[in-house]
């Protein structure tokens, strides 16, 4: 008898998501507006405080300085651009759930359609994501606990950095024990990792969404990690090393620096869009997977 094939696969997933997406023309104004933009502005934002950087030589510091010393409106404006591209996010599950067997509504065919559809969506993913984070600190406190212990004993007895003994126990041993307490939480928003695909597609909100995305991830939890390395390998870390390479470009003068933080947060963009869709194929089948199918 032939050996099933795992539904599992990283390579299917994205070559369906490329393939589906090629087909959704409503989504590429969508990532353009609600995500690419919103990320470039966020970006620049955070040049203004790097040092070194061209923009500091221009009169938007001082300006800011002089109308928003406290930067308030800048952590509002930070806020609102991230709701945006929560927006975007969320216009991209909603067509994308289509692939995992929810047809409900009609075909969406243009951009307004779709931002109109998934605009509802925006708070409940918002809001859920600040619960799943205080959740997640609960989680983490083991690792907080092992911090603060490696620092309190570093000052009992003294120790300096200067020593290779006692230097390497600060960056190689203590570094080491933080990540082991860690690892329930990170293992806590692995489990809770795909809320917003279940809030899109499974009409769940807050505290059930996480609980359904653990339910379906607990079953599966190494294969989820293996598939999520692998869709974050093929879908941002090319991007990620593009971005290291042209950064010395961005040193050298305002619009340098503009044209290539505008031409990377829309290659993000690009590279976001289909690793969404990879997820939502990943939860449906994680969701629908017999539990006799072994990778």
């Amino acid at each position: 008898m032939p050996k099933k094939r795992s539904p599992f696969s990283v390579i299917r997933f994205a070559r369906e998501a490329l393939a589906f997406l090629r087909k959704q023309s409503a989504l590429w104004p969508v990532t353009i507006l609600l995500i690419a933009i919103p990320s470039f502005v966020m970006t620049v934002a955070g040049r203004l405080t790097e040092d070194g950087s061209p923009l500091l030589k221009t009169g938007v510091p001082d300006f800011l300085e002089l109308n928003d010393p406290q930067g308030y409106s800048l952590v509002i404006a930070i806020v609102l651009l991230t709701l945006l591209t929560v927006w975007g996010a969320a216009s991209i599950m909603v067509v994308g759930r289509r692939m995992i067997g929810n047809r409900a509504g009609r075909a969406r065919t243009s951009a307004s359609s779709v931002m109109k559809e998934s605009a509802p969506l925006v708070f409940p993913i918002f809001f859920t994501s600040i619960i799943q984070l205080a959740h997640a600190l609960l989680w983490f406190i083991p690792a907080f606990a092992a911090a603060f212990g490696a620092y309190m004993i570093g000052i009992a007895m003294h120790w300096s950095l200067n020593s290779t003994f006692q230097g390497n126990l600060y960056f190689v041993v203590f570094p080491l024990v933080v990540f082991i307490a860690a690892i329930p939480g990170i293992i806590y928003l692995l489990r809770t990792s795909f809320y917003s695909i279940v809030l899109v597609s499974e009409d769940l909100k807050f505290t059930q969404a996480l609980r359904r995305s653990k339910e379906v991830v607990n079953r599966r939890l190494w294969t989820t990690i293996r598939c999520l390395a692998g869709l974050i390998i093929l879908f941002l870390v090319p991007p990620t090393i593009l971005g290291w390479l042209l950064e010395p470009f961005t040193q050298t003068s305002v619009p340098a620096l503009l044209v290539i933080d505008f031409g990377m947060n829309v290659i993000n963009a690009l590279c976001t869009a289909p690793l969404i869709l990879s997820s939502v194929l990943l939860y449906g089948a994680l969701r629908d997977a017999p539990k006799a199918v072994r990778l």
